[in-house]
């Protein structure tokens, strides 16, 4: 999100698994200093070192700006907020995804008010 592409990304998916592996992180030189230091952080092959592998310091200068209580409290208004027609609108998912078919014994239900379909709330396994 912060550069438009994954860090390692090829179009061949094999070239791809092998630069996760093997080639040194390259970020677009637009990215700054502290967004650079945190996802080098992230993406530390080695998990002894990686942010979320041990006890690491947190207060890293790309989260100073945030207010933690305010952020936790919803008093911090969303960068943009979607325009949907419903609580079921996909336009914001690729059809790539929202084209495939649900997979064989997965069903889902809506539990709402006057018949309105909604949000799947509960996942059933249907057996059969």
């Amino acid at each position: 999100m912060l550069q438009g592409l994954p860090p390692f990304y090829s179009r061949s998916k094999a070239e791809m698994f092998e630069n996760i592996l093997h080639a040194p992180l390259q970020l677009h030189r637009s990215v700054s200093q502290s967004a650079r230091t945190l996802l080098q952080s992230l993406l530390e092959r080695d998990c002894t070192k990686r942010l979320g592998g041990g006890e690491h310091d947190l207060g890293y200068t790309f989260f100073l700006s945030i207010n933690w209580d305010d952020l936790l409290a919803r008093k911090v208004p969303p960068p943009s907020i979607p325009n949907l027609s419903g609580p079921c609108d996909m336009l914001y998912f690729d059809p790539e995804f929202t084209l495939l078919p649900a997979p064989a014994g997965v069903a889902f239900f809506h539990v709402g008010r006057r018949g309105q379909w909604s949000l799947p709330r509960v996942l059933l396994y249907v057996s059969g």
